[in-house]
């Protein structure tokens, strides 16, 4: 075992010429691992450690403690003080909060659901006729909590509102309209994903693959069992994206076909779950694009892409913008979609209706994302835009906010959030 008193001077040990990485290694399901940080000045190796795990993996300080430093090297010397900066290799325990919170979460949500399915909402005199459109992407379920909005917890306590704020905005439409089916696309990213080093990938990963698509399929089920009691058909759809997919730790490429995807495999086991429970009004329904779901709600045909594939031009906006020209001129998938949803980069953000066209991106329902705020400049507040199809277009298209991310908004930046 090595002690941290044997490099109070630049000669111990071992001179450390570029930067050390920064990383933690926990094996799936492991609460016992290896981190490596780099202490500067005089600072004390746990207190060090605190604020590595708080800057790289988003925990609470004390969640995570040496158990043994492994190693010890300089590194450089502080130009200010001349004395050398210290990497430290640990065995390391973390509390499991997020595994236990995600079992509780999935077991309270499934409990909730109605073993027969329950009658809709019948609709008011005079309202009109209408399609309802729920969109949910970018969950990321298993994300760990260095985000802006926080990680686990929150993205369930999140999921938990959308869940019933969905169907609150339907109640405030019912005067004026009466849906005949609610559509819920899921527009990717339902999980967060692993690359192969779980803690250490660079946005972490806090659950296994397994745990997340439990979760996931769980918290879907919550939303799809809310909207049966609220409209007389439910299409449940889906596409691939680039997180539900196995993808390469270095390159970030994905790996996998896009039909072995966890949206589709959530899909498909949906499917069978409601066909065994006799639930005949939620429909579940397979894109023929892996990429691009269009679906024809009886009032306007709408296209659902995840928004990874287009090239990146300038903004978010105007990527998808183009990609949809694109696409539209080659009469491909996304060329009959009077409505095209895009989610990936979450933001929410709206062009049109022009040519007859309309877009819509969607805002994320997990914590944020650090990537796109570090390379973008811009961040939005994750939420969901639900919206009403008439023959006449897209009617009351509102992007609500979870109470509690205003109030962390808030205190982040000040003044009011938007």
């Amino acid at each position: 075992m090595a002690d941290l008193s044997d490099f109070d001077n630049a000669e111990a040990g071992i001179i450390r010429e570029s930067v050390p990485t920064v990383q933690f290694d926990f094996k799936p399901g492991s609460t016992v691992g290896v981190a490596q940080f780099v202490i500067e000045g005089r600072g004390e190796a746990q207190a060090e450690l605190d604020r590595w795990a708080s800057l790289m993996l988003g925990v609470d300080v004390g969640t995570m403690q040496i158990l043994e430093v492994l190693e010890v090297r300089a590194w450089g010397r502080d130009p200010e003080t001349g004395e050398p900066y210290r990497y430290v290799k640990a065995r390391v325990s973390r509390l499991d909060e997020n595994a236990k919170a995600a079992v509780t979460a999935a077991d309270r949500w499934l409990a909730r659901n109605p073993r027969r399915q329950k009658a809709a909402k019948k609709p008011l005199k005079g309202a009109e006729p209408c399609g309802m459109w729920w969109p949910v992407t970018d969950t990321q379920l298993g994300k760990g909590g260095e985000e802006r909005f926080g990680g686990i917890s929150e993205t369930m306590a999140r999921l938990d509102w959308a869940a019933d704020e969905f169907v609150a905005w339907a109640d405030r439409q019912r005067p004026a309209y009466a849906p005949d089916r609610i559509m819920i696309p899921l527009a990717g990213d339902v999980t967060e994903g692993c690359f192969g080093s779980y803690d250490s990938q660079l946005f972490v990963t806090s659950l296994n693959a397994a745990d997340q698509l439990e979760l996931a399929i769980a918290a879907v089920e919550r939303i799809v069992d809310r909207a049966v009691e609220t409209a007389p058909e439910v299409i449940l759809t889906g596409v691939a994206s680039n997180h539900d997919r196995q993808s390469r730790m270095s390159s970030r490429e994905n790996v996998t076909d896009a039909w072995d995807d966890r949206t589709f495999v959530l899909l498909r086991t949906l499917a069978r779950v409601y066909d065994r429970m006799g639930f005949d009004r939620v429909k579940v329904v397979m894109p023929q694009n892996p990429h691009v779901s269009v679906i024809d709600d009886g009032h306007l045909t709408v296209g659902t892409i995840h928004g990874h594939k287009p090239k990146f031009k300038g903004t978010a906006s105007n990527s998808m913008w183009e990609w949809w020209k694109a696409d539209i001129a080659a009469r491909r998938d996304a060329a009959a979609a009077h409505v095209l949803l895009a989610g990936h980069y979450h933001h929410a953000y709206t062009l049109g209706p022009q040519s007859g066209r309309m877009l819509i991106g969607l805002p994320s329902l997990d914590g944020g994302s650090a990537f796109f705020e570090a390379t973008g400049g811009d961040w939005s507040m994750p939420g969901i835009r639900p919206f009403v199809t008439t023959r006449q277009g897209v009617r009351e298209l509102d992007t609500l906010v979870w109470p509690e991310d205003i109030a962390t908004a808030q205190a982040q930046v000040g003044g009011l959030i938007a």
